[in-house]
């Protein structure tokens, strides 16, 4: 990454072998450059240190005026967690992590179950 010469956004990464570790090691050996943060089961993030869908839906929310309060999300992995503490109707999709259903004041059914939908259609 030290010999990009252009502006990285963001950097994914793939391995089916499990990542648990390898987000560790990434933070400790590029930290400087930006946090690692697990998205999915084989998934990994890299992004610029104080970026994540936290800091998005903070700026959305201003840009609309809308309060957390008036907001509404879903997830499931450790991405998701900075924004849900952005929402206060944050939920976790049934088979979330962990961390994210401490974090989520709901909780969903799962994906293949349609359960971000079943709560959308309770709104309308």
């Amino acid at each position: 990454m030290e010999n990009v010469d252009d502006e990285i956004l963001k950097v994914a990464c793939y391995y089916e072998g499990g990542l648990e570790g390898i987000a560790e090691r990434a933070e400790a050996e590029y930290g400087a450059y930006g946090t690692a943060t697990i998205s999915g089961r084989a998934w990994m993030d890299f992004i610029p240190r104080d970026v994540n869908k936290g800091w998005a839906m903070n700026v959305l929310q201003d840009s609309l005026n809308i309060k957390p309060e008036e907001t509404m999300v879903f997830g499931d992995q450790l991405n998701d967690i900075e924004m849900m503490n952005q929402a206060y109707y944050s939920f976790a999709v049934a088979g979330a992590r962990e961390e994210v259903r401490r974090t989520a004041r709901f909780q969903t059914d799962r994906s293949e179950r349609d359960g971000v939908l079943k709560v959308l259609k309770c709104l309308l």
